[in-house]
């Protein structure tokens, strides 16, 4: 499977047999299959592809995951 992820090429992306992939819209993806250890390492994997940004907030997450965000840098002259 080809997956861009918001990057300028193309990335592509092995599914394992016991999972199964489908698009919801243009940014979700549904992922499920029968044996939750391989849809763990398949969804981990591919959050390592695009990581969360912790200034902005983009990448993949996960639906149950909380996204901590941090404030950017504070000017000395206000």
């Amino acid at each position: 499977m080809v997956l861009r992820l918001g990057y300028a090429h193309a990335m592509a992306v092995r599914l394992p047999p016991q999972a199964h992939l489908g698009f919801a819209s243009k940014s979700y993806i549904h992922v499920w299959g029968t044996s939750l250890a391989v849809l763990g390492l398949f969804t981990y994997a591919l959050r390592g592809l695009r990581e969360p940004n912790i200034y902005h907030g983009r990448g993949i997450r996960l639906s149950r995951q909380v996204l901590v965000r941090k404030h950017g840098k504070v000017s000395a002259y206000r």
